[in-house]
C-alpha cells in the first residue's frame, strides 16, 4: 500500500508545474509585463523589482484586481463512449502595494499578492478518476523590500519573500477496502528572497534585473479516504521555482516607450522533489520539467496629456514536452496578447484598466498509459480549447 500511494502522489503532485502567473493586479498587465523589472514607476516595484522603490518621487497606494477566467475542454478520446470534460473556471485576484522614502536614497515597500496557482476538477464520475479527480494549489505572498540609490544612475534593492501555500489533492483508489475517495491537503509557509538591480542609461532609457530565490514548502498530511481510513503520514517536499528576470525601458518620444522582456523559471528542479510515508525512508521523484522562458514587448502611448493606451504580446515556453503531458499536467506554451487604458485624475489620483488573453493552441495532446495494477485506464485526448481571459483594474493613490 505505501509504494502505491508513493506512486500515485508522483504523478499528482506536480500538476502546478508552470503555474506562474504573471496577471497579479498590475498595471503592466496592460502590456503583457513586458520589461517589468524597468518599469520601476509605481509601488508594484516592491515585486517587480525592489530597486526602483528609492526612484519613486512620493509615497503611494495601490490596490488592484485581476479575475480570470479560464475556457477550457478536455476532448476524452480513450474510449468510444468517452465524454469530453468542461473545465472552465473563474478564479479572483488582486494585490496591494505599499511604497515610501526614509530618505533620498532609501526606499522602502510592502506588497500581498499572488503569483502561483493551479486548480483543476474533473469530478468524480469519470473514467479517469482513480489518475485525478480534483487538485489545486493555492499560494499568497508578503514581499518586503528595502532599496538604496547609490546614484542618479543605479540602485540595488533586497527584501523578503514570506510565501503560504495551500496544496489539495483529490483521487479515486480502488483495493483498499472497496472503490473509495483519497484526499491529501495541507498549508506551509516558506520564506525565500528577492533582489533586484536597476541602472539609468539616461532618463530616457533604463535596465531592470529581479532575481526571485526558490522557496521550499514541506507539506506533511495523513491522507484519508472518505470511508474513513486513513494512511501513515505523508512528507512531500515542494520547491517553488527560482526567477531570474531582465528587463529593459525606453522612451523613443515623447509620447511612445517601449519594453523588453526576458524571463527564466526553473521548473526542472520543481519537478524534482522527495516524498516520505510513514517511516520509510524519504525517496527521490522526478516529474520531467523542464525549465521555461519568456520574452515579451510593451508599448505605452500617451494619446493626451492624461491618458494612455498600453499594448503587449509574450511567448511562455511549456513546462513540459507533448510526450509528457498528463490530465495532471495540462500545461502547454503560452501565447499573450494585452491591452490597456491609463488615465491621469489630479497629481496624486491614478486608474487604469487592462485585459489579457492567453492561449495555448487548438491542439495539447495526452497520451496516457494506463496501470491495470491501480486501476488506472489508459486516456488519450487533447486539451482544445486552452483560452483564458484576465481583466484588470488598478487605483493609486500618492501622498
Amino acid at each position: 500500500m505505501k509504494i502505491l500511494f508513493l506512486l500515485t502522489l508522483l504523478i499528482t503532485k506536480a500538476n502546478a508545474g508552470g503555474a506562474f502567473l504573471y496577471e497579479v493586479g498590475i498595471p503592466d498587465n496592460g502590456w503583457a509585463a513586458a520589461g517589468r523589472p524597468a518599469y520601476a514607476s509605481d509601488s508594484s516595484t516592491v515585486y517587480g523589482n525592489p530597486a526602483g522603490l528609492s526612484y519613486l518621487e512620493k509615497s503611494e497606494f495601490m490596490a488592484g484586481i485581476q479575475p480570470k477566467f479560464a475556457i477550457i475542454d478536455f476532448d476524452n478520446n480513450s474510449t468510444p463512449t468517452s465524454n469530453d470534460i468542461n473545465l472552465s473556471a473563474h478564479f479572483p485576484g488582486g494585490s496591494i502595494f505599499y511604497a515610501t522614502k526614509f530618505s533620498d536614497k532609501v526606499g522602502f515597500g510592502l506588497g500581498l499578492l499572488s503569483f502561483m496557482g493551479l486548480a483543476i476538477d474533473y469530478g468524480d464520475h469519470w473514467e479517469g478518476k482513480n489518475w485525478i479527480e480534483e487538485s489545486a494549489i493555492v499560494t499568497l505572498d508578503l514581499v518586503p523590500a528595502f532599496s538604496y540609490k547609490f546614484s542618479d544612475k543605479f540602485s540595488l534593492g533586497l527584501g523578503l519573500d514570506i510565501l503560504w501555500g495551500d496544496i489539495k489533492q483529490q483521487f479515486g483508489v480502488e483495493g483498499v477496502t472497496s472503490p473509495a475517495q483519497l484526499t491529501y491537503e495541507d498549508s506551509k509557509f516558506g520564506i525565500g528572497l528577492n533582489a533586484g538591480l536597476l541602472y539609468n542609461f539616461s532618463s530616457k532609457a533604463r535596465l531592470g534585473m529581479k532575481w526571485r530565490s526558490p522557496i521550499a514548502l514541506d507539506f506533511q498530511d495523513s491522507p484519508s479516504f472518505n470511508n474513513g481510513l486513513t494512511l501513515p503520514s505523508t512528507k512531500m517536499d515542494m520547491t517553488i521555482p527560482q526567477e531570474l528576470s531582465v528587463g529593459l525601458f525606453f522612451d523613443t518620444s515623447d509620447t511612445l516607450s517601449l519594453l523588453l522582456g526576458f524571463d527564466w523559471q526553473n521548473w526542472e528542479k520543481f519537478g524534482e522533489f522527495t516524498l516520505q510515508v510513514g517511516d520509510t525512508s524519504a525517496k527521490a521523484l522526478n516529474a520531467n520539467l523542464e525549465n521555461t522562458w519568456n520574452l515579451s514587448l510593451g508599448m505605452i502611448w500617451a494619446v493626451a496629456e492624461s491618458e494612455k493606451l498600453t499594448f503587449g504580446l509574450a511567448y511562455d515556453s511549456s513546462a513540459v514536452e507533448d510526450a509528457n503531458r498528463t490530465v495532471m499536467l495540462p500545461l502547454a506554451e503560452q501565447f499573450r496578447i494585452s491591452a490597456g487604458y491609463m488615465v491621469t485624475f489630479s497629481d496624486t489620483r491614478m486608474f487604469d484598466f487592462n485585459f489579457t488573453f492567453i492561449t495555448s493552441g487548438d491542439n495539447n495532446p495526452v497520451n496516457m498509459a494506463g496501470r491495470p495494477v491501480l486501476n488506472r485506464p489508459k486516456i488519450t485526448g487533447n486539451f482544445d480549447p486552452y483560452n483564458v481571459f484576465a481583466i484588470g483594474a488598478n487605483y493609486k493613490w500618492k501622498f
